[in-house]
């Protein structure tokens, strides 16, 4: 349960009472909520994820060291934890009080999460015509889009992943470490969810793929963690795969 009489110092949120999460709950996206009911008057009591929720159940209900190890406990402050919560709570559909996620909702998990990056995809492109820039290139923390005969567009770019034709491999940008933190962003909460729901594609870092599966991988990201758009970016052998925010006209960006 939450400690009100200890504070934990928050780069985020300053001075806080002291609680306690599990990892996927203080790293991942869409992993469930659940909670301690041991005081009801706790306003942060113990929480963890649908996942653990699972592992839990199969202990017999106690912590024990498989739960414990699973869940991989971590401390955040009562703002942190306010923040953990949204962003794990809200579900819907096939996520509902599930743990791990069979291959038949994860396939269609993806198959609706293509579906709706793609219509999304649409009205971007419509709007501001980014694939038919002649090039792009990375500049600070902008992405640009340059064309002679187009206006010039400016966004916000996370990596996705890389997808190799030399390997026919794709390697998750979290995992990637020739990226930046920048370069990176939010990616790594896919992970999370991975570990929680058991989803290998998220789960692990590297494995064998077509380049299919980077416009996949790219459109579950979209999906959780929003964006405008979304992108391939060729590079030698490598396709890396963006994620587009805030698209907008370089005109209105101040220099």
């Amino acid at each position: 349960m939450s400690d009100q009489t200890k504070t934990v110092q928050c780069d985020k949120h300053g001075n806080g009472a002291a609680t306690f999460v599990c990892r996927h709950l203080a790293r991942g996206v869409r992993c469930g909520y659940h909670c301690s009911a041991d005081d009801p008057d706790d306003p942060w009591p113990d929480a963890w994820c649908s996942g653990c929720d699972e592992v839990l159940e199969r202990e017999g209900g106690a912590w024990n060291d498989a739960s414990e190890e699973f869940a991989g406990v971590t401390l955040a402050c009562s703002g942190c934890y306010e923040d953990h919560k949204a962003r794990n709570e809200t579900l819907s559909g096939p996520l509902r009080d599930r743990g791990e996620l069979p291959e038949d909702v994860w396939a269609a998990l993806l198959h609706e999460a293509v579906h709706v990056t793609q219509r999304r995809q649409d009205e971007a492109i419509a709007q501001w015509q980014f694939t038919s820039h002649a090039k792009w290139w990375r500049d600070g923390a902008l992405f640009r889009f340059l064309d002679p005969e187009l206006p010039d567009l400016v966004c916000e770019a996370v990596v996705v992943g890389s997808w190799s034709a030399n390997t026919e491999t794709w390697l998750w940008s979290w995992a990637n470490d020739h990226l930046t933190p920048e370069d990176r962003g939010d990616i790594a909460r896919l992970h999370y969810f991975g570990h929680a729901r058991n989803v290998e594609e998220l789960r692990e870092p590297h494995w064998p793929a077509e380049e299919a599966a980077g416009w996949k991988m790219a459109a579950i990201a979209s999906e959780f963690l929003g964006a405008d758009a979304v992108y391939r970016a060729p590079m030698d052998h490598l396709s890396l795969f963006l994620l587009l925010r805030n698209i907008r006209h370089a005109s209105d960006v101040a220099e």
